[in-house]
């Protein structure tokens, strides 16, 4: 007599229905390290989201970047603006997908949580500069950083999941995590970390992710987890967090000094940060 099929798993199907424009994204991040990868690749794998390829063309055209006539070419476009400037196209069109709509669950408008992935990839980069860090593998651990919370909206209404919505954003960070956990069996952060094994990230991302929140957690010599603690507590600063996290977000001295930063890091980022945002926020209006 042949086995029972089994159940489908509610979290890993959500996972899956997640936008294509992730893994490629990712596999964009593996193509821009690689010294054998060369622009015909990239504009390949650009054009297989016509979202990501009309993102890039859109920018391209932009007016901080218009040269002459308009452009309708991926390749030139890419050419135009430089492989570092369409990383950061590409994840933000990326992070547009997928946070597109309001996650009742959390309690959390889509805008929000679009604006505080952009923010916090941003600070993620400039930190990364100064810690002399991959500026890419950084951005993109403050873009993704609340993918988990996508796929637990997801399954949320499934009747094998029935409960209220997470608690009030005033009890903290580790009352949401452990109302997901009861709810759930996992929490954000560790679905957003097999998310990015997944995806074929570096297992350093995936720690980093899964453990900023509490940094004891950590390994000691986890620097992504520290910067990344001290990304979100930017972005909370600059007035582009999540309720439920901010009470949980500090800076020190200390801090700093684990994500290989000078002592006064995280207020200086806050200048470089705003400036930042401020010059995508005309970029994207621009494009549009």
């Amino acid at each position: 007599m042949p086995a029972p099929a089994e159940s489908p798993d509610p979290i890993k199907q959500a996972a899956r229905a997640l936008p294509a424009a992730a893994r490629i994204y990712a596999r964009l991040q593996t193509l821009l390290q690689s010294p054998d990868s060369n622009v015909s690749d990239i504009v390949d794998l650009v054009q297989m989201d016509a979202g990501l390829a009309s993102a890039v063309l859109r920018v391209s055209n932009s007016a901080v970047h218009r040269q002459g006539e308009p452009l309708r070419s991926v390749n030139d476009a890419i050419n135009r603006i430089g492989l570092r400037e369409v990383h950061r196209v590409i994840g933000d069109a990326l992070s547009s997908q997928l946070f597109v709509t309001n996650l009742a669950l959390y309690r959390l408008p889509g805008q929000l949580l679009w604006e505080n992935s952009v923010a916090t990839a941003t600070v993620m980069s400039l930190l990364a500069r100064e810690a002399d860090e991959d500026e890419r593998s950084a951005y993109t651990l403050g873009l993704l950083r609340s993918t988990g919370r996508l796929v637990l909206q997801r399954v949320a209404t499934d009747a094998a999941f029935p409960g209220p919505a997470a608690p009030e954003p005033a009890t903290g960070p580790l009352a949401e995590r452990r109302w997901e956990r009861e709810r759930f069996g996992v929490t954000h952060v560790e679905i957003t970390a097999r998310l990015l094994i997944e995806w074929s990230f570096p297992p350093a991302l995936a720690e980093a992710i899964r453990t900023h929140h509490n940094l004891a957690e950590a390994p000691a010599r986890s620097r992504l987890a520290a910067m990344l603690h001290l990304a979100s507590w930017t972005a909370s600063t600059l007035g582009k967090g999540l309720p439920s996290e901010e009470p949980g977000w500090a800076a020190s001295a200390e801090l700093c000094e684990r994500a290989g930063l000078p002592a006064d890091a995280a207020q200086a980022c806050l200048v470089d940060a705003r400036a930042e945002l401020n010059r995508l926020g005309a970029l994207v209006r621009r494009a549009a």
